[in-house]
C-alpha cells in the first residue's frame, strides 16, 4: 500500500509565520548566530560524534531556551540542527526538552521530529526565494547543479537538506537527487564556492552564544531542574560541577 505524501503546507506556514514575526523576509538567508542572540536563545556548540551521533537537543523552561549542537558534523548540518530545535522552542506546543536526530524527515518515528525537520527545511531554504531561482526554468524541469551549489551557499545549508527540499517542491527528480549528493565538497569547489559549510567547525570552534552556567545554575537554584540534571548538563557540555569546583580550588 503506498504511503499518503506528508503535507508540508502547515508547517510552510509555520515557517512563513516565524519570519515574518521576527523581521526574517521571505527569501533571504539565514545568520543563525545572529538570530540566536536577537531571541535570547542560549546555544552551545559541543562534538557528539559524527555520523548516527546526537544532533543536538533543546530546553525550554520558564521562557528561558537552551540549545545544543553537535559541532563534529558539518557545519551545513550544524545550520540545520540549529532551525529544527528553534521548531521545538518557539512552535511546538508544551515543549519541554528532546534530544534530537535530525534531517530523517518522514524516517523519523516521533511526528514532531518529523515536523521539526520540515520546519527546519522550510526556514533555512525558504519556498519564496526558490521559486525565484527556478522563475526561468521550463515547466516539468530540473534546477542544474550550479543553482543548486548557489542556493545551498546563500542558505548556508547542507548539500542533503536543499536536494530533500528540491524534492519536495517538485524542482528535482529522485535520481538527480541521488547524483546530485555525491562529491558535495568537489563540486562546490569546481563551481568556485568556499568548502567551510562542508566541514565540520574544528579546529575552529564555534562559538557559543549566550552565558549557560547562569541559566543551568538558575534553574537548579529554582528547583526547576534536578541536581542530577544539572550535573548531567555540566557534564555533557564539559564544565566542571560543584564537586569538580570544589577540587580544583583546593588544588
Amino acid at each position: 500500500m503506498k504511503t499518503a505524501k506528508f503535507d508540508i503546507r502547515p508547517i510552510e506556514a509555520q515557517a512563513e509565520k516565524f519570519r515574518a514575526i521576527h523581521g526574517l523576509g521571505q527569501g533571504l538567508g539565514l545568520n543563525l548566530e545572529l538570530l540566536l542572540h536577537q531571541l535570547g536563545v542560549v546555544a552551545v556548540f559541543k562534538p557528539l560524534g559524527s555520523e548516527g551521533a546526537l544532533s543536538g537537543m533543546a530546553l525550554k523552561q520558564d521562557g528561558e531556551r537552551f540549545m545544543l549542537v553537535n559541532s563534529s558534523v558539518a557545519r551545513g548540518r550544524q545550520n540545520f540542527t540549529i532551525a529544527h530545535e528553534l521548531y521545538h522552542l518557539f512552535v511546538q506546543a508544551d515543549f519541554h526538552v528532546r534530544y534530537c536526530h535530525t534531517a530523517r524527515f518522514n524516517g523519523q518515528n516521533d511526528p514532531e521530529e518529523r515536523n521539526a525537520d520540515y520546519f527546519a527545511a522550510c526556514l533555512l531554504m525558504p519556498k519564496y526565494r526558490i521559486m525565484q531561482a527556478a522563475a526561468d526554468l521550463t515547466p516539468g524541469a530540473s534546477l542544474p547543479l550550479s543553482t543548486i551549489v548557489q542556493l545551498e551557499q546563500e542558505f548556508q545549508c547542507s548539500r542533503k537538506a536543499m536536494l530533500m527540499r528540491l524534492v519536495e517542491l517538485d524542482y528535482l527528480r529522485p535520481q538527480e537527487q541521488e547524483d546530485y549528493g555525491k562529491n558535495v565538497i568537489l563540486s562546490a569547489r569546481n563551481l568556485g564556492y568556499p568548502t567551510d559549510l562542508y566541514d565540520n567547525t574544528r579546529p575552529a570552534k564555534r562559538e557559543a552564544i549566550g552565558d549557560y552556567l547562569p541559566l543551568s545554575s538558575r534553574l537548579f537554584e529554582q528547583e526547576r531542574i534536578s541536581e542530577t540534571q544539572h550535573a548531567t548538563f555540566l557534564h555533557d557540555f564539559a564544565l566542571p560541577s560543584g564537586a569538580d569546583l570544589d577540587s580544583a580550588a583546593d588544588a
